[in-house]
């Protein structure tokens, strides 16, 4: 077996601030530092960040010598002088990239240069000769200002430390002696052990001195974090042994590292070694390093998973005895991150000694459960069982790993603490399961309870029947033998072909019981989440009665899990019949969220798709009929009509049209009449987005073009009760195969065709059907309007009276200001948002594409703001067919009017 104490550096912890003699960094060097740093600096200078843009005065001294060493670059292009003193002075007082100016000069003059250049900023920053705050600017932040130098300097010394671990012993050697020159101050101390943590002697005085320092208030309180109290925690980084650690817990602060990195955890496991780990695992420096939960937050104190990452993997009893601390001792308990963390399988023997050791119940049932261990059934359980019953669980997670946990313990006591905990939440479907794979012992401790009634029926419908070998391509929480026996076809058989199958496949009628029960077994073991194959069953096996019966769980899963409704929307698509399609259309309009009616949307695309139709093709078959048969109030009844506007009016006995639905009368049926006014609500809700839908697709026919044939016409248009109120008001025309209008006919209310003379005319079967636009008619266009003028016909939008454009000049939109509103309402009508919404297209069906850009873009958080019109694509409009000529330039006069 492996050796369980051998140390490697985990990759993840790889990105470290290297030191010699540890984990191997490659260096980064720049590919030509002279002509990067050339460039970076005129860059810096064009964008005016070469000057501090801090309200502070400048040592003149140093001001010239930062001068001399960029002036040469920007002026000739020639390097200056290599002088560290005046580059530690740029790398100070620019205002913007100042780490790209130290990188590249350190790449360019070298190591020493760079250890040389760090020395002279760590002696302005400590003695803070650089520079002094003006007096004279009232909001001057000189802490800020400061932490920002230290921050510099952080920087700078990271990167020459990189390089001085891969140093020749000559550099290496140089190096000491410049950085021992300079340990006169704590920040000049911090300095020289960051950049050479091997100078053992050196960490050792720094972090003895560490206390003292954090207890320094010399340069105020208002500075701590512009001094070396903020700058020691560097010492961390440079520790070589526990006791450097030992000596700097309370005393350092990591604000100098805001961020979480796994790099500055590995930097000091590359330091200390493994024995770090639990160390870092203790509340002050877990909350140092980024390994804890934040004080202000939820969980404060306690490791974060990243914390319990890092503890399974180091190889030290400390760090296995921190690990089950943290996820079994605290509140809440946290078994799913010790479980997942693998530390069981990653070092078993260790795991089995320390548990064996530890041996309170839930550590004897984690030494039970582990792969290769033999132990004494007797008790095993009691420990999961306890955390079941009395703890708080972390998450929803945790609390479903233990109950998998306390099932995959092969004895008879622990299942029978699982039975006896059966009708709590997660545990049905974890012992079936469970069952399902080794069910002999199961059983046995069922029969031992022979006496209560949940075991007899456990036995009876789920173990009893489970026998033979299992098919691979079925769930685990499936019991076939306790399915419904389908009709001339084994349960197994049918199981397997629905294994088998895609959601539009569909399967013997009068099976729909059959899927149920699937999805009934699914949902009893608490919806493992591999559900697919119980989708799967409803989606083949399904009928009309199936829909109702699942969209009824819709609202219960929408609170807590989209996807499974989104997977039940898929089956109901695959049931495909007209009941369930609708059903979607209307999950569509009405579903809780966005997304979900999306998914709606999507779904019924699939449908078409998989009948080679479009969903406009597809829609013209779901529209319902409407119930409009009068509401019955018992001995009143209320006739339901369509008004000119295409709204339901109410007619009472005499024909009198009512302004509003009757009150229920003392000797009106109570129970008819409140049932008949709240379908008149519902009916009134349905009919207008009904309406509105069917007004908009048949606008969009007559715009793109679309045609049906005369049995199609007749059956979706004229013989539908609801869409025939649309129909009569509308005018329709046959076409030739090359798109030419033949003849136009109006519906008459007796569902007849007249021509434009009024004169009866008939429907030849073979025709092809189609809505004209204007641009058809021709000068028949005059005709049709007196036509439709003296029946008083009101189009349920412009067709006969709708603007026509043949011509416009795209420069008169340019520039013109856009509502929001507006533009957004374009989306309605077959325009789309581009990626980027700052503009919207137009696909034709023959391949024209139109395009509308507009600044400064729609954003959804403010839906007023105005836009401007930026370009039109194709600029010349006249390159449009007509149809979509005149469409665009209509809905560009919409926008900007």
């Amino acid at each position: 077996m492996p050796d369980e104490n051998a140390w490697v550096l985990p990759v993840r912890y790889r990105e470290i601030l290297p030191r010699r003699g540890g984990f191997a960094v490659p260096a980064e060097a720049a590919d030509d530092p002279a002509e990067e740093l050339r460039s970076s600096l005129r860059f810096i200078d064009d964008e005016k960040f070469l000057a501090d843009d801090r309200a502070v005065i400048h040592d003149p001294d140093l001001a010239v010598a930062g001068d001399r060493f960029v002036r040469p670059w920007l002026a000739t292009g020639e390097p200056g002088p290599a002088d560290p003193r005046g580059a530690g002075v740029v790398v100070l007082t620019v205002a913007m990239y100042a780490e790209d100016v130290a990188e590249l000069a350190v790449g360019l003059f070298g190591t020493g240069f760079g250890v040389r250049m760090v020395a002279e900023m760590g002696t302005l920053v400590a003695t803070r000769e650089l520079w002094t705050v003006d007096p004279s600017d009232p909001e001057a932040f000189e802490r800020g200002w400061r932490a920002a130098d230290l921050e510099r300097l952080r920087d700078a010394a990271t990167f020459v430390r990189a390089r001085l671990a891969g140093a020749p012993g000559a550099e290496y050697d140089d190096a000491r002696t410049v950085l021992a020159a300079g340990r006169t101050t704590p920040i000049g101390r911090i300095l020289a052990s960051f950049l050479l943590p091997t100078e053992i002697a050196w960490v050792d005085e720094d972090c003895a001195a560490a206390a003292g320092w954090a207890a320094d208030d010399s340069g105020g309180e208002e500075m701590a974090d512009g001094d070396h109290r903020w700058f020691s925690a560097l010492l961390l980084f440079a520790a070589s042994t526990t006791t450097h650690l030992e000596l700097l817990r309370g005393h350092v602060v990591n604000d100098l590292y805001p961020y979480d990195s796994d790099g500055l955890v590995g930097t000091v496991l590359d330091g200390v070694g493994p024995e770090a780990g639990a160390i870092l695992a203790t509340p002050f420096f877990a909350e140092l390093v980024r390994l804890a939960y934040p004080a202000w937050g939820s969980g404060a104190g306690r490791l974060d998973p990243e914390g319990i990452r890092m503890l399974a993997v180091i190889p030290t009893d400390e760090a296995f005895r921190a690990l089950c601390r943290e996820c079994f001792d605290g509140d809440p308990v946290r078994p799913a991150a010790f479980l997942k963390s693998g530390v069981l399988t990653r070092f078993p023997k260790r795991a089995a000694r320390l548990l064996a050791e530890l041996d309170a119940p839930i550590h004897r049932d984690l030494l039970a459960g582990m792969r290769g261990v033999q132990v004494d059934g007797t008790g095993v359980g009691r420990g999961w069982a306890e955390l079941l019953d009395h703890a708080r669980f972390d998450t929803t997670d945790d609390l479903k790993r233990a109950v998998k946990a306390l099932a995959a313990l092969p004895f008879e006591e622990s299942f029978g603490l699982l039975i006896d905990r059966i009708d709590r939440q997660h545990f049905r479907g974890t012992f079936l399961a469970a069952a399902r794979r080794h069910p002999e012992v199961p059983r046995r401790a069922l029969r031992s309870r022979a006496g209560a009634p949940v075991a007899a029926e456990l036995l009876r419908d789920h173990l009893l029947v489970m026998g033979g070998a299992e098919s691979s391509t079925l769930p685990p929480w499936l019991v076939v033998g306790a399915l419904p026996a389908p009709e001339s076809i084994t349960r197994e058989a049918l199981c397997e072909l629905v294994a088998a199958s895609s959601p539009g496949d569909r399967h013997p009628a009068g099976s729909a019981a059959f899927g149920w029960a699937v999805f009934e077994q699914w949902r009893a073991a608490e919806y493992p989440p591999k559900g697919d194959f119980a989708m799967l069953a409803l989606a083949t096996l399904g009928d009309d009665g199936t829909v109702p019966a699942l969209t009824g769980y819709f609202p219960q899963w929408a609170s807590s899990t989209h996807v499974r409704v989104r997977h039940a929307m898929e089956a109901i698509g695959g049931i495909g019949t007209d009941t369930a399609l609708r059903s979607l259309l209307e999950s569509s309009r009405k579903a809780p969220t966005p997304g979900l009616r999306s998914a709606a949307a999507e779904t019924l695309g699939a449908v078409a798709q998989r009948r080679g139709v479009t969903v406009p093709q597809l829609l013209d078959r779901l529209v319902p009929a409407m119930d409009l048969s009068p509401l019955d109030y018992g001995p009143r009844r209320f006739t339901i009509t369509l008004d000119d506007q295409l709204q339901p009016a109410l007619s009472d006995e005499r024909g009198s049209r009512l302004s509003r639905i009757p009150r229920i009368a003392a000797t009106d049926d109570p129970s008819s009449a409140s049932s008949a006014r709240a379908r008149w609500t519902a009916l009134r809700k349905d009919l207008k987005t009904m309406i509105s839908e069917r007004r908009y697709a048949l606008e969009n026919a007559m715009v793109t073009g679309r045609r049906w044939s005369a049995a199609e016409f007749t059956e979706l248009f004229v013989d539908h009760p609801l869409t025939w109120h649309l129909t009569r008001r509308l005018l329709w025309a046959t076409f030739a195969p090359s798109g030419e209008l033949l003849t136009a006919f109006r519906p008459a209310e007796d569902r007849t065709f007249a021509d434009a003379s009024d004169d009866g005319w008939t429907l030849d079967p073979e025709a092809t059907v189609g809505l004209p636009h204007p641009w058809h008619l021709g000068t028949a266009r005059s005709v049709w309007s007196t036509v439709f003028a003296d029946y008083a016909i009101i189009q349920p939008f412009p067709q006969v009276g709708r603007e026509l454009f043949t011509a416009a000049d795209p420069a008169g939109f340019i520039g013109r200001t856009i509502p929001s509103g507006r533009l957004y309402s374009l989306t309605a009508q077959s325009w789309t948002f581009d990626d980027d919404n700052r503009g919207v297209r137009r696909d034709w069906p023959d391949g024209t594409v139109v395009q509308l850009g507009c600044a400064p873009g729609y954003h959804w958080q403010e839906p007023d703001a105005p836009q401007t019109l930026t370009t039109i694509h194709p600029a010349a409009l006249s390159d449009l067919p007509p149809i979509p000529r005149s469409e665009t330039i209509r809905d560009l006069h919409y926008l900007t009017s």
